[in-house]
């Protein structure tokens, strides 16, 4: 999960009230310069392009709690950055 510390080391100002997950990407010579995460963002690695697809497909607009779940699509590169192997 991503917290307020990592947002604001993102570049982030505030985090918005509504918790819903979403990321925002700049480009910056080509390459993902930054991306923005809510508090309650999470990033999940699959094997198969396949698999992240259906999984997107079958959480997106779920409940969860009381929030709705929104996913989207991170590059790899990101989440290697983020959580290096």
């Amino acid at each position: 999960m991503e917290g307020t510390r990592e947002n604001k080391e993102l570049g982030a100002d505030d985090a918005s009230e509504d918790h819903k997950v979403k990321a925002s990407a700049v480009e910056t010579g080509g390459s993902v310069g930054a991306f923005v995460f809510e508090p309650g963002s999470i990033l999940v690695e699959f094997t198969r392009e396949e698999a992240a697809c259906m999984a997107a497909h079958s959480l997106h607009g779920r409940c969860f709690g009381n929030r709705t779940v929104s996913v989207r699509y991170a590059p790899h590169g990101l989440y290697l950055q983020k959580y290096p192997k």
